[in-house]
């Protein structure tokens, strides 16, 4: 029976009521089924076109003195494999503190299987995570999407004076407003007050960024706002 002639509408895609109303005992019916209409799909796959390279594995990090280094390797097949190379690839790191997402994770380019981290990178006496993968390079002949993120490393940074503010970042609307923000310990920020102080140009008098709001950032620090 095509599909059309089935009694039961067609919202119940997986029922079809047949109207017998005559069964014998000794007999075996078999029933087949076919879609009114052709089903599937194809895909025309140019290699060099959808091209995932190897996740990094191995992930590690060393310190020294107040650097940290972070390695990794990645498998590219047997010397004879004529599509990867080293020159196809570039690597991105993403690192970012403990509490803070993904999203604002921030990013290192590398065309080596390392990266160096230094003070500039990181905050004192806090602790960290960075993950890794492969992506093809600019200049390579392939195209593709980047591999499958490696897994993760933790390290604590640096220690330093957890009394100071961290992580002052201001950024300007485009229109009218700049809002900046920075962190504070909280047992710091329950005893001491932080200001923002900035000035319009550089030769005019100092002026205090007024209102501050705080809100809670994970269980060690506070994050202060306020907009110019």
């Amino acid at each position: 029976m095509p599909w059309s002639a089935c009694p039961h509408p067609r919202c119940v895609p997986r029922r079809c009521v047949i109207p017998c109303q005559s069964f014998v005992v000794t007999d075996v019916d078999y029933f087949s089924f076919q879609p009114d209409r052709p089903l599937g799909t194809r895909l025309t796959v140019t290699l060099t076109q959808h091209v995932q390279p190897p996740e990094p594995r191995d992930l590690q990090i060393s310190t020294d003195q107040d650097h940290f280094l972070l390695t990794w390797s990645v498998a590219l097949g047997s010397p004879q494999s004529h599509w990867l190379s080293p020159g196809d690839l570039e690597f991105e790191v993403v690192y970012k503190r403990l509490q803070d997402s993904w999203e604002d994770a921030a990013i290192l380019l590398s065309n080596t299987s390392q990266a160096t981290l230094g003070p500039e990178h990181l905050m004192p006496s806090s602790t960290y995570v960075a993950r890794v993968r492969t992506r093809l390079a600019p200049g390579s002949r392939l195209s593709g999407r980047p591999s499958k993120w490696s897994p993760e490393v933790c390290w604590d940074s640096q220690p330093g004076d957890e009394a100071q503010p961290q992580n002052l970042e201001c950024f300007f609307d485009g229109a009218a407003v700049l809002s900046c923000s920075w962190e504070v310990r909280k047992e710091v920020a329950s005893s001491v007050s932080f200001g923002l102080f900035y000035k319009p140009s550089p030769d005019a008098g100092e002026e205090e960024c007024s209102p501050v709001l705080r809100e809670g950032l994970g269980s060690l620090h506070t994050r202060h706002h306020c907009q110019i």
